[in-house]
């Protein structure tokens, strides 16, 4: 079960994540505001594969048209125009990789920081020469400061209407109502830096950040977080599927398998024996949702087939929400009724950041360190590189792999890649578990493929694992 720590940080990252959401939702809003002032058309859903070459042409003609009202805003405000594409129209990546898009955004906010700063500096000057009025006028009697402020406040929407047309008289921004919404998105964003700060130095007090996660290059403290919050590696009782209780049995209960015990615990004085269940690097896995599952084998219309005995032919999928890869769940509806229902088998949230880890293990990049784990610097003081970093090398290597087999050469690239992350995202879970156990002073269980497939052992090479495991021997 999760420690109080681990309970209070993932209440913690939600909330982050939950500020995160609605600042992509008002930033999101507010972008598609301004885009709309200037007069920019909707952007279209991409074109079919089967398109005529009217339509292309004529769907060229049309983004041609809107990044040639984007270029000319740029353009005014210094910056280089964009690039289009025939078929993504101006959302295109320009050289070092950032999306054109939000230069736009940057004007924006630009122009809303340099109205705020007007409005303070005039805030201060009103007050300055207020203050000295008063004292000029009454030597003897205190200055009213509350009377001072209350009269700033309402000044501000004279302030802010006459700042938009010194600051800005040709700008973006041209009413106090969107003033106020780039203010709101703004509170936003501090709110979500001042959430992200307690986050960051709980994960740097955890064992598990500062013996393993730390040297991992392409994990920092946020992603930290979340599997430190998300994963638990103390063993969890079994619980009742209708009930979601925890099952009892008796003291003599006997556990089939190898992951089963049974625990004595005391609840309000009264002993009970409770089933448990051993962590595995398996259960973590499929928490993670890097399981794979059974599904059947259909036609091109989604007719199942069967083979010449009538049994039903299937093939195993990487887990994920497709309808075949579901689960029937029973549960208990308002009514006090049991009732069944589809659901998935494992963490959505933790599957989607342990992906975005994954991306961030290919840009990383390793180097070189000595025998105590300082990194090895040239002439000029600078990090020398060793190379891609360790969970990025697998990707890349099992990616190549895929390319060369002919089994593949039907799959997208797209799919390539996606088993590829699946191959790398897994590697990361068995070397994290088995650093969690060694931590917690935990026995380590033996590999499925040792324990079940009979193969030989094989020693790591994961230069972030080794420390520990040598400790450990």
């Amino acid at each position: 079960m999760r420690t109080l720590f681990q309970i209070s940080l993932r209440n913690q990252v939600n909330m982050y994540y939950d500020l995160q959401k609605l600042r992509i939702a008002s930033g999101q809003r507010l972008l598609a505001q301004f885009l709309v002032k200037l007069g920019l058309p909707p952007e279209l859903p991409a074109l079919k594969e089967d398109a005529t070459k009217e339509e292309k042409e004529e769907r060229k003609l049309y983004n041609q048209d809107r990044a040639d009202i984007i270029n000319a805003f740029l353009e005014k405000h210094g910056i280089a125009p964009i690039e289009i594409d025939e078929e993504e129209g101006i959302n295109v990546k320009k050289k070092g990789g950032k999306k054109r898009p939000s230069d736009f955004f940057a004007i924006i906010i630009r122009e809303y920081k340099g109205i705020t700063d007007w409005i303070v500096a005039e805030k201060g000057r009103i007050l300055k020469e207020k203050l000295i009025k008063e004292l000029k006028d009454d030597t003897k009697n205190k200055v009213d400061s509350t009377k001072l402020i209350d009269e700033l406040s309402s000044a501000t929407s004279r302030l802010t209407n006459e700042a938009i047309t010194t600051v800005s008289p040709h700008g973006v921004i041209s009413d106090e109502s969107e003033y106020y919404m780039l203010k709101s998105y703004d509170l936003l964003m501090e709110s979500e830096k001042e959430e992200r700060k307690p986050i960051e130095l709980a994960v740097q007090e955890h064992p598990l950040w500062q013996k393993f996660l730390i040297k991992v290059r392409g994990c920092g403290e946020l992603l930290a977080s979340v599997i430190i919050s998300e994963f638990d590696i103390h063993d969890s009782p079994v619980k009742d599927q209708q009930t979601g209780k925890p099952i009892e049995v008796t003291a003599d209960f006997v556990c089939t398998g190898d992951f089963h015990y049974v625990q004595e615990v005391e609840v309000d004085g009264i002993k009970k024996h409770i089933l448990m269940k051993k962590k595995t690097i398996s259960s973590f896995m499929a928490y993670a949702g890097q399981d794979v599952t059974d599904v059947p084998t259909k036609d091109k219309d989604g007719n199942i087939l069967y083979d010449e005995d009538g049994v039903m032919l299937t093939h195993r999928e990487g887990r994920c929400k497709k309808k075949d890869h579901q689960i029937k769940v029973k549960y208990i509806n308002r009514k006090g009724e049991l009732q069944e229902r589809n659901s998935i088998t494992y963490n959505a949230f933790l599957k989607t950041k342990l992906y975005l880890l994954g991306e961030s293990f290919m840009k990383a990049i390793d180097y070189e360190v000595d025998e105590d784990g300082v990194y090895i610097r040239d002439e000029k003081g600078k990090k020398i590189k060793k190379g891609p970093n360790y969970y990025g090398s697998i990707y890349h290597n099992y990616r190549n792999r895929l390319d060369q087999m002919p089994i593949h050469d039907s799959k997208s690239n797209g799919h390539k890649k996606n088993m590829a992350m699946r191959y790398m995202i897994k590697a990361f879970i068995k070397d994290l578990f088995v650093a969690w156990c060694i931590i917690e002073g935990k026995e380590v269980p033996t590999p499925y493929e040792v324990a079940k497939l009979g193969m030989e052992p094989h020693s790591t090479t994961c230069p972030y694992l080794l420390p520990l495991l040598q400790k450990e021997a």
